[in-house]
């Protein structure tokens, strides 16, 4: 109530009732890390590392925060040309690499370990060695699939009231933050951030936020698919919710990427 005729705005934060907006932030770097935080409400922005190469590794260095960014071996005959580590020496250590990579990760984590190891030891390793990663990741691919099926469920079953275009800005957001665009967007008429004006829109946009606030559905990690290749299969799997399926194609997908990056 204390802000009924309107909010008295510093910056981001409100200082009658405390609500926060996004806009208004000063932002201010913080001391040995690439993160920004705003002295008015707390908020963090994360800020793009600023590589250097480190000599005698296949490695880049950050400046600021320190962290370490792994580069790809370049093979010259028996060894790598830049950090002269021998054939045998890279076999083992991605092998030893892929030993030691949690299985229990998030979708995105475990996309991410199996794409730089791909890249790291292309033309070096195995590309089966990796297969029970690519299994691991196709698993948290459907676990995620679930998710959105049951959020459909609930809709249907009339737990939440939505009709017509509701329905769909709703479906489409839940899906926009858990999946790539390239895949959300054609199992609905309206994609991420394709939202109008009008009543429909804005009732849409409001119920979706107390089912966001209820169900922590931003605390959820998202899921990354492997950029290359035709996802039209795949859409239509979650379409008709075929689990199997979705497994199938998502393992298949991932594997196939492996295969074609280490070994051209």
């Amino acid at each position: 109530m204390a802000c009924l005729f309107g909010h008295k705005w510093n910056g981001c934060k409100c200082s009658k009732c405390g609500k926060t907006r996004n806009t208004g932030h000063s932002f201010e770097n913080v001391l040995g890390k690439c993160l920004k935080k705003c002295s008015i409400c707390g908020e963090d922005l994360q800020v793009a590392h600023s590589y250097v190469s480190l000599s005698g590794v296949c490695e880049l260095q950050c400046q600021v925060c320190g962290q370490i960014n792994e580069l790809p071996h370049e093979v010259a005959g028996s060894a790598c040309s830049k950090c002269g580590k021998s054939i045998n020496d890279l076999i083992n250590e991605y092998e030893t690499g892929i030993a030691a990579t949690p299985l229990n990760q998030p979708n995105a984590c475990l996309h991410d370990c199996i794409k730089n190891i791909a890249c790291r030891y292309k033309g070096i390793g195995d590309p089966s060695k990796l297969v029970y990663l690519c299994e691991s990741y196709a698993k948290t691919m459907v676990a995620a699939m679930e998710d959105y099926w049951a959020f459909l469920s609930m809709m249907e079953k009339g737990q939440v009231w939505v009709v017509g275009i509701e329905k769909k800005i709703m479906a489409s957001k839940f899906v926009s933050i858990r999946m790539p665009y390239p895949i959300s967007r054609p199992l609905f008429e309206s994609g991420p951030g394709q939202g109008g004006s009008g009543s429909f829109f804005t009732m849409g946009d409001r119920m979706y936020d107390v089912f966001k606030k209820k169900y922590d559905l931003y605390k959820k990690s998202p899921i990354l698919f492997f950029e290359d290749g035709n996802t039209d299969d795949l859409i239509e799997a979650i379409a008709e919710r075929k689990k199997e399926a979705v497994y199938d194609i998502v393992y298949n997908h991932a594997f196939s990427w492996v295969n074609q990056t280490m070994i051209t």
